[in-house]
């Protein structure tokens, strides 16, 4: 097993019957991507504020709240309501395209998430502290990145671009959706920045090739 320095707190090595003897999927991948989070999280000191963060925000949960988030996390699953947006302006606009691109992007964000997860192995906060208990059951993978995040940003990212002036509602609700998984205790802060970072980068990748495909499209018909 490899021990990296990860410091108080941060990110074990554990073992993961799914994923194999060290819980990564790919091990040869695991050097790199090692190296690669200790860099960018570590050396910044980032990990132990995160950490603190989120125990903070679970310890003090306004308990009429807890309804609000609860929600807000159940229908950010899989990019539900972002799917469910998409379609209803599709149908009033009779533009099926923005339902097509917000599919595609919060389906493409959740499996690169997902297959961030099978290599970075972070065990959600849900397993290292049996208190305060999760509003909502814990999923049983690993936590960066947020893929609620991911799917989320892609979808408000995708949205703002066919509908630009509901950009500050998109990204309200998709913001909203983030920091539900770290009030309900499944997510830290960070994995849900770099879930938004994801989602945002994957969705106007693919709001751009929509584009030049749609311009041949065009070039060619002509």
């Amino acid at each position: 097993m490899v021990s990296v320095p990860w410091g108080p707190s941060a990110l074990p090595a554990r073992v993961s019957p799914a994923s194999g003897e060290d819980g990564f999927a790919c091990p040869r991948l695991r050097p790199f991507v090692e190296s690669w989070v200790v860099l960018l999280l570590q050396t910044r000191g980032l990990i132990s504020p995160d950490r603190h963060l989120e125990r903070w925000i679970v310890h003090h949960r306004a308990g009429w709240l807890n309804w609000l988030f609860e929600t807000l996390s159940r229908v950010g699953t899989l990019g539900a309501i972002w799917i469910a947006i998409a379609f209803v302006l599709a149908f009033v606009w009779r533009r099926w395209g923005v339902l097509v691109v917000t599919a595609a992007s919060v389906a493409v964000s959740d499996l690169a998430a997902t297959g961030l997860k099978s290599v970075i192995d972070v065990q959600r906060p849900s397993g290292r502290f049996a208190e305060p208990r999760t509003l909502v059951p814990a999923p049983h993978d690993h936590s960066f990145p947020s893929g609620h995040a991911a799917t989320s940003f892609a979808g408000a990212t995708v949205l703002s671009a066919f509908a630009p002036r509901w950009t500050p509602a998109w990204f309200l609700l998709a913001v909203a959706i983030g920091f539900s998984r770290v009030y309900v205790g499944v997510h830290y802060p960070l994995d849900v920045v770099s879930g938004a970072v994801l989602g945002v980068v994957t969705a106007l990748l693919l709001l751009v090739a929509s584009r030049r495909r749609s311009r041949a499209g065009m070039r060619s018909g002509r």
